[in-house]
């Protein structure tokens, strides 16, 4: 998938447990790294997470910087997890 700055985009997670069931942990939190800014951190309840279903999570992102960006989940508390993705948004044809 191509990226550009200004694309908006959205990140998902799935959490699962041993048995691949998908399972809710107590706390879920994603951090955003953009290039050249300090990663930022939200937790589920704050308004910019969405809880899709059980064990399933997104966040919506506008891409406002060219660069390597890094989204991480993480769970804690009834089921601890953590995966990431890594984003490389490109200046666009400005």
């Amino acid at each position: 998938m191509l990226l550009d700055v200004d694309d908006r985009i959205r990140v998902s997670a799935r959490f699962a447990n041993s048995a691949d069931a998908v399972t809710d942990p107590t706390t879920v939190t994603v951090t955003v790294a953009a290039p050249n800014v300090d990663p930022v951190t939200y937790t589920h309840g704050g308004g910019v997470t969405v809880k899709d279903g059980t064990g399933l999570y997104h966040i919506d992102l506008t891409l406002n910087h060219a660069g390597l960006w890094w989204v991480t989940w993480e769970g804690t508390g009834a089921l601890t997890a953590s995966g990431n993705k890594n984003l490389q948004v490109n200046a666009g044809a400005g």
